[in-house]
């Protein structure tokens, strides 16, 4: 009687080549043996925690290149689920660099307190301590301040806004990952994190016509502008496109003071006006201007005790809290130095109702 030919027997006469190979996937275990090190050494040198040697785990990081091993994305996932159901652990000291200089006192402006807290309250929460550095003390000798990052294994630096925008820093972090917050720093080219100041101001003007306001005069400083990359300007001048051309008002540009406010305000007859928190509205006490029975008022950054202007809300708190996410991740992936292609990650701030503004609904307001 004749066998039967098994599939293995079709497959070798009819089909020598297999339909396709299935590669081996490398696992952490064949690192840690190329590597000479133990599996739990490389376990702990893919997340980049600061118990590992930056040269053991540029080693590590060099062989499971070669070997072409790729993290398991479920597994990354499911590390991250129980890391979050047991209790925090100790990852590691971030910097907050400030840079006082002259009068200068970053302490005292309102959103980068509340950065800070922000920042603080997510970093415990991920495993780590903050700390303060000032850049002033260390009188342009920043190789001085790598120095110290190197010795006290800091990996990760968050950057506060600086004194003046379009600022210059010869900063080189070649071992530790830095994120800042906002436009000022102009170099190095860091990633940054910042409030949508470009859709906050769209919000302001779209809150302002729905209500009626028709003549919406701008008088922001130049100095806001510069800070931010002229995103509020932006915006205001893109809205005003669609408006009709009689209700366009040119931008106040003098010098801030109440015979010049005054002047602008009755050549112009703005119904409606976007202003700065700090110096406005003592402008506006002192020319006994009634709020907003005479004119409307809005404010992009309301903070403090400006609660009853209008305006939008920056959640400076979040903005902190997102940068020093995205800082740590930067540090757990050992993304180091200066960034070839640096990412901006914007969060959109959120509509403060205040009594700067008539309600909707009211006379003159239009109601979609």
């Amino acid at each position: 009687m004749m066998r039967m030919p098994v599939f293995a027997d079709l497959q070798r006469r009819f089909f020598p080549y297999p339909f396709f190979e299935v590669a081996k996937k490398i696992t952490q275990k064949e690192v840690a043996r190329i590597a000479r090190v133990h599996p739990s050494t490389v376990c702990l040198a893919m997340v980049n925690n600061p118990m590992i040697a930056t040269a053991t785990r540029d080693r590590i990081m060099a062989v499971a290149e070669k070997l072409g091993y790729v993290r398991d994305p479920m597994l990354g996932a499911l590390a991250a689920y129980r890391r979050t159901t047991k209790s925090v652990v100790f990852h590691g000291v971030l910097a907050w660099v400030v840079h006082n200089e002259g009068g200068y006192d970053w302490s005292r402006v309102p959103q980068y307190r509340d950065y800070l807290e922000g920042i603080k309250e997510r970093a415990a929460e991920l495993g780590y301590k903050v700390e303060i550095f000032d850049l002033k003390s260390y009188q342009g000798n920043y190789e001085r301040l790598n120095g110290v990052f190197r010795s006290r294994n800091i990996r990760g630096a968050l950057f506060c806004p600086q004194p003046k925008p379009h600022t210059l820093l010869p900063l080189r972090f070649d071992e530790i990952s830095a994120v800042t917050i906002g436009y000022t720093l102009q170099s190095p080219k860091l990633h940054m994190i910042s409030t949508n100041h470009f859709a906050s101001m769209r919000e302001i003007l779209q809150q302002m016509r729905g209500r009626g306001y028709r003549r919406i005069g701008y008088a922001l400083p130049a100095v806001y502008d510069e800070r931010i990359d002229n995103n509020y300007r932006a915006a205001y001048y893109l809205e005003r496109e669609s408006w009709p051309e009689s209700e366009w008002i040119p931008q106040f540009t003098e010098p801030v003071n109440a015979a010049n406010f005054r002047g602008w305000l009755k050549t112009h007859k703005p119904d409606a006006v976007i202003i700065s928190h700090e110096i406005f509205p003592e402008l506006l006490t002192e020319l006994k201007i009634p709020v907003p029975q005479k004119l409307g008022v809005a404010t992009p950054s309301v903070v403090g005790s400006y609660a009853n202007f209008a305006g939008i809300d920056d959640d400076s708190r979040e903005v902190g809290r997102v940068a020093v996410a995205f800082l740590t991740s930067l540090v757990e992936r050992g993304e180091r130095g200066i960034p070839h292609r640096p990412q901006r990650v914007l969060v959109r701030g959120v509509w403060h109702e205040g009594r700067s503004l008539r309600a909707p609904g009211l006379p003159g307001a239009v109601v979609h």
